[in-house]
């Protein structure tokens, strides 16, 4: 299957704010995933996602940063850990009036086991951010 989520959502913050919130270690843990992200061009890290409800069940992510244009834009390379592709997420932070919106993007090959979970757990994940940016 091909997996195509595009969100868009304004946030009352600086660019500069909502690119640090989106592209640092640290940051990326509190409202994404565990990682060991390094905002640089040929990094490759992993993400870790534990299931709330099976604590013992957990998977990875392996992401490589494609490419990086602080505080503009960042493209990843995203393979969960059974799947034989990778699809690729791309981050664009553009100044509006009032804020800075993000526009997120997923594309690319999936399993259709993952395509739901990717459909419903972006969105979720976005408004995890807000809260990030916020706390």
């Amino acid at each position: 299957m091909n997996l195509n989520v595009s969100i868009r959502e304004v946030y009352p913050h600086p660019i500069e704010k909502v690119w640090e919130t989106i592209s640092t270690q640290h940051s990326l843990q509190a409202w994404l995933m565990e990682n060991d992200f390094e905002p640089r061009v040929g990094h490759q890290c992993r993400f870790r996602f534990c299931d709330p409800t099976n604590p013992e069940q957990e998977t990875l992510v392996y992401v490589t940063v494609l490419e990086i244009t602080p505080p503009h834009s960042m493209v990843w390379s995203w393979r969960n850990e059974h799947e034989p592709e990778a699809s690729r997420v791309t981050f664009t932070l553009q100044e509006v009036s009032g804020g800075t919106e993000l526009h997120l993007t997923h594309t690319g090959p999936i399993s259709r086991g993952l395509f739901h979970d990717l459909q419903e757990g972006w969105p979720k994940k976005v408004a995890s951010l807000q809260k990030a940016l916020t706390g």
